[in-house]
């Protein structure tokens, strides 16, 4: 079984990645979730899968006790780096919007994670110091935001034929 972990849980790729992983017969489980400010979303999303990291990333405290069962719960500006530091995952969604995830993402390839990343700006504003992380420790990065992944599958299609009518 793959165990996912899920930044930016409560938003729109992150609600997709829940969908997708619920619909795959327990191929996958989710390991860490995290969300900014929708504390309900992600309580309802741990509560479910029953997480056992979950990480509130804003200054509001949340509990494993909010929660309702055993899990280890991270909170604060810092939540996210702990939260990947400690959690276990073979794939790991960034999904948090501007560079909040950066550290966290380079500590998922330090893992051995495969990184599916649905944050550009990652990569406009740190895409030389991520990609030469990830090229010295043979990380693996999947766009999957919808243009990039789009672009990555024809580029990985091979090399472009002419055809002849």
């Amino acid at each position: 079984m793959k165990r996912v972990a899920i930044l930016g849980v409560t938003g729109s790729i992150g609600r997709q990645a829940v969908d997708v992983i619920s619909r795959l017969d327990g191929d996958y489980s989710i390991s860490l979730i995290s969300a900014h400010s929708d504390r309900e979303g992600l309580i309802e999303v741990a509560r479910r899968y029953r997480v056992p990291y979950v990480c509130f990333s804003s200054g509001n405290a949340l509990s494993a006790e909010d929660l309702g069962y055993p899990c280890r719960v991270f909170c604060g500006e810092d939540a996210l780096l702990f939260a990947a530091q400690e959690a276990e995952y073979d794939i790991f969604l960034n999904s948090v919007v501007g560079l909040g995830a950066l550290e966290p993402t380079l500590v998922a390839m330090e893992k051995g994670a495969r990184i599916a990343l649905a944050n550009k700006e990652m990569l406009v504003s740190a895409g030389s110091l991520v990609m030469s992380r990830a090229k010295a420790l043979g990380a693996e990065i999947i766009p999957v935001d919808s243009e990039h992944s789009a672009i990555f599958q024809c580029l990985k299609g091979g090399a472009p034929r002419m055809w002849i009518v």
